[in-house]
């Protein structure tokens, strides 16, 4: 409000929406009158207003003026309620304590999972528990009201992490031999998508021998995977359907690189996911197990080069002043050269170090760094008890200080020392489960699923800018992925739940989250989500909603991980 100089009227600035826009109102009134116009436009009032919009002069923004009328209407807006007779409990929300990502203030949040009915939430702030202190009193008091026999409200603590893996794997099954004496088999991968554990293939396998710095045998196939290749791929490797048709299929040539690489010692950029194919085909065309010797070119860039921020093949070709024609670049033959060359000098340097074999490789970091380069994924951690809760506030302690690096960071060996009173579950998108099964056997996801006590997944909605960022080449692929996680985490007899992963209270709150996800964080860098053109939408779900999210499932298994499990954790 602003009283005009004339002291007869008041400016009265106003700010309206109707849930999909919003706009500003100016109102004159008379002195004598404000006081019953206010009255009207208390905040949350609902009212109708008639006027026209122009460019406000003074505030350079379009707004109402030249009001014709307003008068006071019922709410039109639809209550969320969650009518389920059995309810389900979130176990995975983050407040506006976590920091440039959650937006809701967690007494809102409890709130409204009361009203619903619920009989529990979960806080899980990133990194920290400043959201624990409004949620432990405004809990306390409000269970201080209750009525004989009325069951308590619980508000379980928690935190969201990342865990660091303690081995940084730049060389697996490391022999004794010396760098310089060995022939070594680059190679690199083109395949029809990330799911080497699903239905993906591959469409061209690589790959160089090179000795003391030269080039002694290539190998380059195109393979048939048997079905069509999408355009992302395509337009990624400029490989075509017209291009496979005739070629081998992907049994074939996996038999005849394993016979051209016999069993010398492999390279690759990434050798994760290329290697993650060439275990899954020699599974899938029972060829025994792959027991060659793999050096990860891009693992040991970020541990000799760690004064550099970026190691992709694009990165370390120009570092190391190999000649590369990024026209050509993911296609496997040319990157596979491309990282022999580059492979060749990090060897040389590696030498003038002193480091002569390779079973020295994984001797680049100590124990004191390892927190800076070892695999990185999310977890979430419950407290079950006061013992547990006092071995949370520990484990977040070391995060922020001993293992703080860029951001604050655990390793998995610090949460085995103090797991007593904890439950463990996987966490996100960015969790090891999540993305490893995209990779993994059933036999190997069990074993990173015995890490955890129960596992997470959430609505498909929740993960839908990685099918539109190509992550996941459609949404049947995905679902078929959350379907493995639900039937390998049963099968291990771990509890798999359902989670909204809550960032969120409204559907139509997204809009402030977005801006936070476009900003630069405290320290540098960026949200994870900024790169995505649009960002899911996490809001606070009801029972029936996330039954319906999961409907895929079949009614039966969605009711036991929304509804059963939540509420035995």
């Amino acid at each position: 409000m602003h009283e005009l100089r004339n002291g007869e009227k008041t400016i009265v600035k106003i700010v309206i929406t109707d849930f999909t826009d919003t706009i500003a109102a100016k109102i004159f009134v008379k002195n004598e009158q404000r006081d019953e116009l206010m009255e009207h436009l208390k905040k949350g009032n609902f009212i109708k207003i008639k006027g026209v919009t122009t460019m406000d002069k003074f505030d350079h923004e379009i707004g109402l003026s030249f009001l014709a009328g307003m008068k006071k209407i019922p709410d039109f807006t639809t209550p969320r309620l969650d009518n389920s007779m059995e309810k389900r409990v979130e176990l995975h929300c983050h407040t506006k304590m976590s920091d440039m990502d959650g937006v809701s203030d967690v007494k809102d949040i409890i709130k409204r999972a009361k009203s619903w009915g619920h009989k529990a939430i979960a806080v899980t702030d990133h990194n920290g528990v400043q959201g624990f202190v409004d949620a432990y009193h405004f809990v306390r008091d409000y269970n201080k009201k209750l009525k004989e026999g009325e069951e308590p409200f619980k508000a379980l603590y928690g935190t969201e992490l990342t865990m660091i893996d303690d081995t940084v794997k730049i060389v697996v099954r490391p022999n004794d031999s010396k760098l310089l004496d060995n022939t070594y088999v680059v190679f690199d991968l083109e395949t029809t998508g990330f799911n080497a554990g699903g239905e993906d293939s591959i469409i061209e396998i690589g790959a160089v021998k090179i000795l003391n710095g030269e080039i002694i045998d290539r190998y380059d196939q195109l393979v048939d995977p048997g079905k069509q290749i999408s355009q992302r791929i395509t337009d990624v490797t400029s490989i075509t359907n017209e291009m496979l048709v005739g070629k081998p299929n992907e049994e074939t040539a996996i038999k005849e690189f394993k016979e051209w690489i016999a069993d010398l010692p492999m390279v690759a950029h990434n050798a994760k996911f290329d290697v993650s194919f060439v275990e899954m085909a020699y599974e899938k065309y029972n060829l025994g197990e792959f027991k060659n010797t793999v050096i990860d070119t891009l693992e040991l860039s970020r541990t000799m080069d760690n004064n550099y921020a970026r190691h992709s093949l694009s990165a370390l070709v120009k570092r190391y002043n190999v000649a590369f024609d990024e026209e050509h670049h993911h296609r496997a033959d040319y990157d596979a050269e491309g990282t022999a060359l580059v492979y060749h000098k990090m060897m040389n340097k590696l030498v003038s170090r002193n480091i002569e074999k390779i079973s020295e490789l994984d001797n680049l970091v100590s124990k004191d760094e390892i927190h800076k380069y070892g695999q990185a994924s999310h977890i979430n951690i419950l407290a079950k008890n006061k013992k547990g809760l006092k071995n949370l506030f520990k484990i977040i302690s070391l995060a922020n200080t001993t293992y703080l690096y860029k951001t604050p960071r655990i390793l998995r060996s610090e949460i085995e020392r103090l797991r007593e009173g904890l439950l463990v579950g996987s966490g996100c998108y960015q969790s090891e489960v999540f993305v490893q099964a995209r990779s993994k056997s059933d036999e190997e996801l069990t074993n990173i699923i015995n890490f955890y006590d129960y596992v997470e997944v959430q609505p498909m909605d929740v993960y839908e800018h990685l099918v539109e960022n190509g992550e996941f080449g459609s949404t049947e692929e995905l679902e078929s992925h959350l379907k493995k996680i639900v039937r390998v985490t049963k099968e291990c007899g771990k509890i798999i739940v359902a989670t909204g992963d809550v960032h969120h209270l409204f559907k139509e709150d997204k809009i402030y989250r977005e801006i936070i996800v476009n900003q630069k964080v405290p320290g540098g860098g960026r949200h994870p989500l900024a790169r995505y053109k649009k960002i899911p939408s996490q809001h606070f779900r009801t029972t029936r909603e996330m039954l319906n999210d999961f409907a895929f499932l079949g009614n039966e298994l969605a009711y036991e991980i929304v509804v059963e499990n939540t509420n035995k954790i």
